[in-house]
C-alpha cells in the first residue's frame, strides 16, 4: 500500500492499480485537500463550537485526539462551494446540513444561523464527527488512464451496496440527539423557542424532562429529543431520518444489555460487528440484523420510518 494512503485508511485495496495510478488517487485528494482550505475557521466562535463537539464525540466514543478537521460553509456560499467541489470530483447532497468525506477526512457543515440556533449546529458537527470515529476502507481502480476512488467502507456502512446505513447513522444521531438534551437549555435562545413550541403542539409537556415530551409526528409517536427546531418550517418541531435512527438505535440499547458498548468498540474492531449481528437477532429473530442494516440512505425518510417502527413494535 502506498505510503500516504496507509497514513490515512485501516484498509486499501489496489485491484492491480499502477503507480501512476496511485499517484492519481493522491494528486485528486490533494487537490480536495487545498480547496476545503480556503474554508478554513477563523472566527473564534466557530472554534469554540467545533471544540466542544469534537470533546464530546471523544468521550462519548471513547476516542483519543479526533483529527478529522471542520470546515465551516456560510450558507450564502453552499451553491458555489458543492458546484466546485463537484468539479473536482467529489460528491455531496443538496440539502445536507452538512457531511463528513473520508477521503479527507473533513467535515463540511454549512452555517445556517436564520434556520438554525447554536446547539443545533454543534448537534450537526457531533453528528458528522461521529462518522470520522471508525475504521475505513478505500478501494482503486484504473481504466482508460483514469483512476478511480472509491471509499467501500465507513463504519458499519458498505457504501456501494448501501447496507449498514442505520447503524452508522443510528450511532451518529443518537449522539446528536444527546447532545442538544445535554446542552439545550445553554442556549437560551434555543431554549425558549423550543419550550414555546413544545407547548403550541401538545398540551402533554414533560416540565421536568422536556425532551422526554412525546410528539406526534404524523402518524407517528417519538420523544422529542428526536426533533430539530428549524424556524423556517411549520410547525418548527420535526424529525429527520438521521434523527429516527437515532432513536431506534436508542431503543436497541435499552433493549440489549451492552449494544451500545459493543457498537463503540465494533467503529475500532470490525469483527466486534458479529456480536452485534447476533445480539439483534437473539432479540428479534433470525433475519433482523439484515433487514435493519438493509434500511438506508437513498431511500432515507422511508427506511428510517420503518425502522424505527420494527423496533418499536418489538419493544412493547
Amino acid at each position: 500500500m502506498d505510503h500516504f494512503f496507509e497514513t490515512r485508511f485501516s484498509e486499501m485495496k489496489s485491484d492491480g492499480v499502477s503507480d501512476v495510478g496511485v499517484k492519481r488517487a493522491e494528486t485528486f485528494i490533494h487537490d480536495g485537500e487545498k480547496f476545503l482550505e480556503t474554508y478554513t475557521i477563523t472566527e473564534t466562535f466557530f472554534e469554540k463550537s467545533v471544540q466542544k463537539a469534537r470533546s464530546f464525540v471523544e468521550d462519548e466514543l471513547d476516542v483519543e485526539n479526533l483529527d478529522t478537521k471542520v470546515f465551516i460553509v456560510p450558507e450564502e456560499r453552499r451553491k458555489d462551494f458543492l458546484q466546485q467541489w463537484r468539479q473536482l470530483g467529489f460528491i455531496a447532497g443538496d440539502n445536507d446540513n452538512g457531511f463528513y468525506e473520508p477521503l479527507v477526512n473533513s467535515v463540511v457543515v454549512y452555517h445556517q444561523p436564520e434556520r438554525f440556533h447554536e446547539v443545533t449546529f454543534e448537534a450537526t458537527l457531533v453528528h458528522e464527527l461521529a462518522h470520522a470515529t471508525s475504521k475505513k476502507r478505500l478501494r482503486l481502480t484504473e481504466s482508460n488512464n483514469h483512476t478511480l476512488v472509491h471509499t467501500d467502507r465507513i463504519g458499519f456502512a458498505l457504501i456501494a451496496s448501501n447496507f449498514g446505513y442505520f447503524l452508522e447513522e443510528g450511532l451518529a444521531g443518537s449522539l446528536q440527539a444527546k447532545y442538544l438534551q445535554l446542552n439545550g437549555s445553554e442556549d437560551q435562545e434555543f431554549w425558549e423557542d423550543f419550550m414555546n413550541s413544545l407547548r403550541t403542539v401538545t398540551k402533554l409537556v414533560d416540565e421536568q424532562r422536556p425532551f422526554n415530551t412525546v410528539l406526534q409526528i404524523g402518524d407517528l409517536k417519538i420523544p422529542a429529543s428526536y426533533s430539530i427546531f428549524d424556524r423556517n418550517d411549520t410547525p418548527p418541531l420535526l424529525t429527520t431520518p438521521y434523527l429516527l435512527f437515532g432513536a431506534a438505535f436508542d431503543l436497541l440499547c435499552q433493549q440489549i444489555p451492552s449494544f451500545r458498548e459493543t457498537a463503540i468498540n465494533a467503529r475500532k474492531d470490525h469483527k466486534s460487528i458479529s456480536a452485534l449481528a447476533q445480539m439483534i437477532n437473539n432479540q428479534f429473530g433470525k433475519g433482523s440484523y439484515v433487514y435493519l442494516q438493509k434500511k438506508g440512505y437513498y431511500n432515507g425518510p422511508t427506511d428510517a420510518l420503518e425502522t424505527y417502527k420494527y423496533i418499536l413494535e418489538r419493544t412493547k
